[in-house]
């Protein structure tokens, strides 16, 4: 299914997500990140961003708003630098994520 970022507000109303995978979702961006970040900020425990080209480490960052988030799954191909230092970054701000890189 193709998600955009005006789409996402649709999901607001959903208070009791856990899970939420955008996997190869194209339009996923670092914009979309922000505003799940936001809307799931206090619920959602495993996120699935694989097969999201357009998700960068800028993206990445934004979850950091995402206290109860256990469970973050990420591409080994878009895993750079950048991207090493953010999830380190994560993990020093929420550790008890687990960062699953495949």
């Amino acid at each position: 299914m193709e998600l955009h970022y005006e789409g996402l507000v649709n999901l607001r109303d959903l208070e009791k997500i856990e899970w939420l995978s955008v996997r190869g979702c194209e339009n996923m961006d670092d914009w979309c990140m922000d505003r799940i970040s936001n809307i799931f900020a206090r619920t959602l425990l495993y996120l699935d961003i694989r097969d999201c080209p357009n998700i960068t480490h800028r993206g990445l960052a934004a979850l950091v708003k995402m206290s109860k988030l256990k469970i973050v799954y990420l591409d080994d191909i878009t895993y750079t630098n950048e991207y090493e230092m953010t999830c380190l970054m994560l993990q020093q701000v929420l550790p008890d994520l687990d960062i699953r890189i495949e």
